[in-house]
């Protein structure tokens, strides 16, 4: 049982760490740019500079440093055998992110959607140029992720089911990289094969896959697929049921714009 726990807490602080990397090294450039230079910009690509975005990002960040100590300091009282002080910390954290950094961060993702997709104007949007009306169905529907997990999560801590717990935070971090992984996916896409065949919407059906088969492998190797059979239908089944609704908005491959 406590070689299960122990190889169940190295495959999480793996992926953890190895997301929690990713997110740094996709958004470092286009921040590093805006602080130093004033300005949005990821390789060639210029972003139109809204209080909308500059907030988000601020959030963002934000809830990246927060729930980077939540998980390091709920490792560590596991690791001593559930410290009350550092269980404690743990949850006062814990309150503060669920009740305050992840709802700002929801409303701030919901505003940026809004204020890019329609105010800002497809002409000068990057991500929201293309297939506009199922783009924002897709942030709604990260949005939605991140907010099914957050309420798991809150919901089995209650009934102190601690691995269920840390869980639905891997499945709710994870829910939030979904931008991080469409932007991998284009570095990798450009890197191997030059341009990109499929559309934004097909590369984030993409993302979605590739988290999905993520999500299936760690929590197999954590001993945990079967406890999380839910959530993960609630994954494949909302993306399914969105991306077959949703095909008159949309095409998988790059095309003209709809």
């Amino acid at each position: 049982m406590a070689h299960r726990e122990s190889t169940r807490a190295h495959v999480y602080k793996w992926v953890f760490g190895l997301n929690f990397l990713m997110i740094l090294f996709i958004f470092a450039e286009p921040t590093a740019k805006r602080i130093l230079e004033s300005v949005w910009q990821r390789g060639h690509f210029v972003y139109v500079a809204t209080a909308s975005l500059d907030l988000h990002a601020f959030f963002g960040f934000g809830f990246l440093g927060l729930f980077a100590a939540q998980i390091a300091l709920g490792f560590r009282a596991r690791a001593k055998g559930g410290r009350p002080k550092s269980g404690t910390r743990h949850r006062r954290l814990g309150r503060t992110f669920a009740y305050v950094i992840l709802p700002l961060f929801i409303l701030g993702g919901a505003w940026v959607i809004i204020d890019r997709a329609f105010l800002l104007g497809t002409a000068r949007s990057t991500l929201f140029h293309q297939h506009r009306a199922f783009v924002v169905i897709e942030m709604l529907h990260v949005l939605g992720l991140i907010a099914y997990f957050a309420v798991r999560g809150v919901r089995t801590i209650r009934r102190k089911d601690i691995e269920g717990h840390v869980d639905s935070m891997l499945g709710l971090f994870l829910s939030a990289g979904l931008l991080a992984t469409i932007r991998l996916l284009y570095a990798i896409i450009w890197a191997t094969i030059g341009e990109n065949p499929l559309s934004i919407s097909g590369t984030y059906l993409l993302a979605v896959a590739v988290t999905f088969v993520e999500l299936v492998v760690v929590f197999g190797l954590a001993g945990r697929l079967t406890n999380n059979r839910t959530p993960l239908w609630v994954f494949a089944g909302s993306t399914i049921v969105m991306a077959v609704l949703g095909l008159p908005l949309y095409s998988v491959w790059d095309t003209p714009v709809l």
